[in-house]
């Protein structure tokens, strides 16, 4: 989970037109924030969350608590560089970011500010982050990639509806 924090605000989802972008719009008196929600087309099976600050600074708050075989097993969370790794012996996942993350409970957090016009990701990922690395340009250029596809895919359907 990974949302802007404070009290009075609204928050409102919506698809980036023609894409599989979800995009959450958080707007408060004297702020206004964006997560970007995606999965990279790398097939890497990683997903992205982008934090902006739009207008104002704006303090978010993240809580990532994966639980294998539906909770039924034990999950442990373990500090790695950029990030944090679960597993369960036999799986495992692992959360990136250049957001300083604590462990509580086998529970991922962080408490952080952007600044107007900033921004910060999170990318859970299947598997260590070899190839490509993670990094600002990685998830700018998924981002672009991502939301082109879904544009060009989205032009060539051929399907009478009101939808299109």
């Amino acid at each position: 989970k990974l949302h802007a924090a404070g009290d009075g605000l609204r928050s409102r989802q919506l698809y980036l037109p023609d894409t599989n972008i979800l995009i959450t719009r958080f707007q408060g008196d004297e702020s206004v924030a964006e997560v970007s929600d995606f999965m990279p087309l790398d097939g890497s099976g990683r997903i992205v969350r982008r934090a902006k600050a739009i207008q104002g600074d704006v303090d978010f708050t993240l809580s990532c608590a994966p639980r294998f075989d539906y909770g039924r097993g034990t999950t442990s969370a373990e500090a790695i560089p950029y990030g944090v790794k679960f597993s369960d012996g036999e799986r495992q996942l692992f959360l990136y970011s250049r957001v300083e993350l604590g462990i509580s409970e086998g529970t991922a957090e962080a408490r952080f500010r952007l600044k107007e016009g900033e921004h910060a990701f999170v990318v859970l990922c299947p598997g260590r982050a070899d190839a490509p690395p993670i990094d600002a340009g990685y998830v700018s250029r998924s981002f672009v990639e991502t939301s082109d596809f879904w544009h060009n895919w989205v032009a060539n359907g051929r399907y009478p509806s009101r939808w299109r």
